[in-house]
C-alpha cells in the first residue's frame, strides 16, 4: 500500500510540473496571479516591439521605392493628352490653397546640371527653414509650436523673384513650400533668386487658422485657384532638366493646337514651376517629379477641345 501511495504521489508531482510548463507556454490562458500578469505583459511587449519595428521599416522601405506617405492637395483633371502624344500632359484645376515660402539664391557654377550634390546643397537651406516651421525635426518654429503635417509636392518656381508675382497674396507667415526660379534666359539655372513652397494641409483653409512663423525668412502665402498643365517624369531633381521638360511641354502644347507665339512662350517659361514628391532617400528611378505651367481660361479650352469630350473629366 505504501509503495502505491509513493507511486501516485510521484505521478501527481510530475503531472503538476508538466501542467505548469504547459500553462507558461500557453499565453492565451488568463494568469492566476499578479506575478504571472507582470511576466506575461513583459513577454507581450517583447513580442510587439519587433512587429512595430517591422511596420515602420516597411513604411520606410515603401518610401524608398517611391511610395508617397503624405497628403496632396485636391484637384480636378480637366483633360489628358491622347495616346499619340509624344510628350504626355494633364490639365488640372486646383482650388485656393495656402503655403509657406522661403527665398534662396543658388550659387553660380555647375550650369551643365551634372552636379546633383550642388543642387541638393542649394535646396537644403530653404527646405530646412520650411521643415522647421512645420516641426519635421524638432519643435515647430511657429507661434504656439504647432506641428503641421508634411504635404506634397514641394514646389520650386523657375523665375527671378519679382516684387509682385501673379498668383499669390503674400502674408507675413509660412505655409506649404514652393520654389521659384524665374528668368527669361536661365540656361545655367544659377544666380537668380528663387522661391520654395510647402503647401499646407487642407484643414488650414483660412489665415486665422495658420500659426505665424517664428523665422522671419519664412512667410505664409495665399495661392489662388488656378488651372495649369502638368508633365510627370522620374529621376532626381535637377533645375536644368526641369527647364528642359518645361520647354518640351510648351512645344508639345503648340503642336496640340494651343496658340503659342513668342511672347506666350516667354511667359510660360517664366512662370513654370518644378514639383517634387519624394524624400531624398527615395531611389532616383522611383522619384516623382512634375513641371507645372499655369494656363489661361482660353488655353484650357483649347486643350479640352483637342482631346474631345471623351477625355474630359469632371
Amino acid at each position: 500500500g505504501i509503495g502505491r501511495e509513493e507511486h501516485w504521489g510521484s505521478f501527481r508531482r510530475e503531472t503538476a510540473v508538466a501542467s505548469r510548463r504547459e500553462y507558461r507556454n500557453d499565453r492565451s490562458i488568463s494568469p492566476a496571479s499578479p506575478r504571472h500578469k507582470i511576466k506575461i505583459t513583459r513577454t507581450h511587449s517583447r513580442d510587439i516591439r519587433p512587429l512595430l519595428f517591422k511596420f515602420k521599416l516597411a513604411s520606410k522601405m515603401g518610401m524608398v521605392f517611391g511610395k508617397i506617405d503624405v497628403a496632396e492637395p485636391a484637384y480636378d483633371v480637366l483633360a489628358t493628352s491622347g495616346p499619340s502624344s509624344q510628350f504626355p500632359w494633364e490639365v488640372r484645376q486646383y482650388g485656393k490653397r495656402y503655403a509657406i515660402e522661403a527665398e534662396f539664391t543658388p550659387k553660380k557654377g555647375g550650369g551643365d546640371g551634372s552636379s546633383s550634390s550642388k543642387n541638393d546643397n542649394d535646396n537644403r537651406a530653404p527646405f530646412m527653414e520650411l521643415a522647421g516651421y512645420i516641426g519635421v525635426m524638432g519643435p515647430a518654429q511657429n507661434e504656439g509650436s504647432t506641428k503641421i503635417a508634411m504635404t506634397a509636392p514641394v514646389a520650386i518656381e523657375n523665375e527671378k523673384v519679382r516684387g509682385s508675382k501673379k498668383g499669390g497674396t503674400k502674408i507675413a507667415m509660412t505655409a506649404p513650400v514652393a520654389i521659384e526660379g524665374e528668368g527669361e534666359d536661365d540656361s545655367d539655372g544659377d544666380g537668380d533668386a528663387k522661391k520654395m513652397q510647402f503647401w499646407l494641409p487642407a484643414e488650414y483653409d483660412d489665415l486665422s487658422k495658420i500659426p505665424k512663423p517664428s523665422n522671419p525668412d519664412v512667410r505664409v502665402v495665399e495661392v489662388p485657384p488656378e488651372a495649369g498643365v502638368v508633365h510627370r517624369y522620374n529621376g532626381s531633381f535637377n533645375p536644368q532638366r526641369a527647364r528642359g521638360m518645361a520647354k518640351s511641354l510648351v512645344e508639345q502644347l503648340g503642336k496640340e493646337g494651343v496658340d503659342i507665339d513668342e511672347s506666350v512662350e516667354k511667359e510660360m517659361m517664366r512662370d513654370y514651376q518644378s514639383w517634387g514628391y519624394n524624400p531624398p532617400f527615395t531611389i532616383s528611378y522611383f522619384k516623382r517629379n512634375e513641371v507645372w505651367i499655369p494656363l489661361t481660361e482660353g488655353q484650357v479650352k483649347e486643350l479640352v477641345n483637342v482631346v474631345g469630350d471623351a477625355d474630359v473629366k469632371n
